[in-house]
């Protein structure tokens, strides 16, 4: 199925807001730290993910982000999904990645 990029942000916004307006003493916690940074981390892979489901992106691609993540996309394979990418490193390759994908 498509990956739908303006509902991702919508609920990505929601949730940035949602922590935004958790209480003070809240904030110090370690589980909201990692909570933020899981938020945020997505929020900065979101253009990488709208790019890399362009239509116009081929195998060779995938074959290049791939090769410079380290990480396998079976991107011809049923089973395929948005997991499947998230588990590669994304934003430690962004710049590859832009690249490969422009």
């Amino acid at each position: 199925s498509e990956l739908d990029i303006e509902k991702i942000n919508a609920e990505l916004l929601e949730f940035q807001n949602r922590c935004r307006r958790l209480p003070k003493g809240l904030k110090e916690w370690q589980a909201f730290l990692d909570l933020k940074k899981k938020i945020d981390d997505f929020s900065e892979s979101c253009p990488l993910l709208e790019m890399m489901s362009s239509k116009s992106i081929q195998l060779r691609h995938w074959e290049r982000i791939s090769a410079v993540t380290r990480h396998k996309f079976n991107v011809t394979s049923e089973s395929f999904t948005l997991k499947n990418v998230m588990d590669a490193p994304l934003l430690q390759f962004k710049d590859d990645i832009e690249v490969y994908c422009a």
